[in-house]
């Protein structure tokens, strides 16, 4: 692990380093699935948690393919990822082209039109 990252660093990719809550807590942000702080199950995952614990923090959540979790959970999960001083990171599966599909697409551009209408806390887009 640190090898691999010395590579990306190294190469000045401007890549930033990301591995859960942490594989060495050399990482550049914790990103975790859910909407909660992380709660390590290892040993190891607390100390690179411990390591990674004041660095930002993305906290995540899965469009599936039918669109799920929806527009109003996400703007959800963006206002209680703000309230926690996090970023939400939202994963959605790309199709064999590399492009998000149809039903994707409309979540995310649902998601967009209801934080401009009801603009609440977290960061400017």
């Amino acid at each position: 692990v640190a090898q691999t990252y010395s590579l990306l660093r190294e190469a000045r990719s401007g890549l930033l380093v990301a591995f859960g809550l942490g594989a060495s807590g050399d990482e550049d942000f914790a990103a975790a699935e859910g909407l909660q702080l992380p709660r390590p199950a290892t040993a190891m995952a607390a100390q690179a948690w411990d390591r990674n614990r004041e660095k930002p923090l993305e906290l995540a959540l899965t469009l599936a393919g039918g669109g799920r979790p929806g527009a109003r959970a996400l703007l959800d999960g963006y206002r209680a990822t703000a309230a926690l001083g996090a970023r939400l990171l939202v994963r959605l599966r790309l199709r064999a082209d590399g492009s998000p599909g149809p039903a994707a697409v409309e979540g995310l551009r649902s998601f967009a039109q209801l934080r401009a209408a009801a603009p609440g806390p977290g960061p400017a887009a």
